[in-house]
């Protein structure tokens, strides 16, 4: 089964445009990334948050991202067990799942690295599947560099994805 239909590309929603671009969003702006988390919603999104700026360790990152996502009891709380685990991870058949993390620049950028390019991975899987995963992390550094520079979409933070141009229309 396609995660979109033909009729759905043509109309270039906005959990549609995130994918095309990359399974990982970086948005700057907190008003964008309400605005474009309840267009998530209304599309069928089950919207999941974890605040990076009470991870300052893995430990703790592990702990929140846990019960955040309702893993299972044997979740071993290192990196390949994440990896297992978010491919196991319940997507809704309607609409799909959105991680969101905040406050990305106050988490070391090493592992901010590690865990984006995770996030796409597992991403890829599930669209592989036929279902929508979604990650988007929100920093409100404009300057933050990120290695997997083809994981990630960088938004205007000027304007929201349902508000940009239609680029059929370009």
């Amino acid at each position: 089964m396609a995660a979109f239909s033909k009729e759905e590309s043509l109309q270039h929603p906005l959990d549609f445009r995130l994918l095309q671009n990359a399974p990982v969003a970086i948005y700057h702006s907190a008003a964008v990334l309400e605005t474009d988390l309840k267009t998530l919603s209304g599309l069928g999104y089950r919207v999941d948050r974890i605040d990076l700026a009470t991870c300052s360790s893995g430990q703790r990152f592990y702990d929140a991202i846990s019960a955040a996502l309702e893993f299972p009891s044997y979740f071993g709380r290192n990196r390949n067990a994440f990896i297992d685990v978010m491919g196991d991870l319940n997507i809704p058949e309607q609409g799909g799942r959105v991680i969101v993390f905040t406050n990305a620049h106050r988490f070391p950028q090493s592992e901010l690295s590690d865990l984006v390019e995770d996030l796409a991975s597992t991403a890829r899987s599930h669209l592989l599947l036929g279902k929508r995963l979604i990650s988007i992390i929100q920093t409100d550094r404009k300057d933050q560099q990120f290695e997997a520079t083809l994981s990630i979409a960088l938004l205007n933070p000027t304007e929201t994805w349902t508000q940009s141009k239609d680029p059929a229309s370009e």
